[in-house]
């Protein structure tokens, strides 16, 4: 069984992950983060921040590891594009004997 904020956070990985919903997601986790209605009230000392603190920390984190795969899967289309136009096409006219 796993518990509840594993479950949050894998869904929030899985929803990120998702070109389509992505930035509906940023939006909401930002519309959140400004929002005076959150799980722990802001006003409280310690508790009020630490759950703004650990959103901030899950979408900086997921969205690190989007733009990386981003970046490799750019890299990798830029090397295949170069390896494809390297590649010489050389026509040759065959006699048969």
């Amino acid at each position: 069984m796993k518990f509840p904020l594993q479950i949050v956070y894998n869904w929030y990985k899985q929803i990120i992950a998702h070109p389509r919903y992505r930035w509906w997601v940023i939006l909401g986790t930002v519309a959140y983060l400004v929002s005076p209605v959150d799980l722990a009230s802001d006003f409280l000392p310690f508790i009020g921040q630490l759950d703004d603190v650990a959103i901030v920390t899950l979408m900086v984190t997921e969205l690190s590891s989007v733009a990386k795969e981003f970046a490799k899967n750019k890299s990798n289309a830029k090397v295949n594009q170069q390896t494809a136009n390297n590649q010489a096409v050389v026509e040759v006219k065959a006699v048969t004997v």
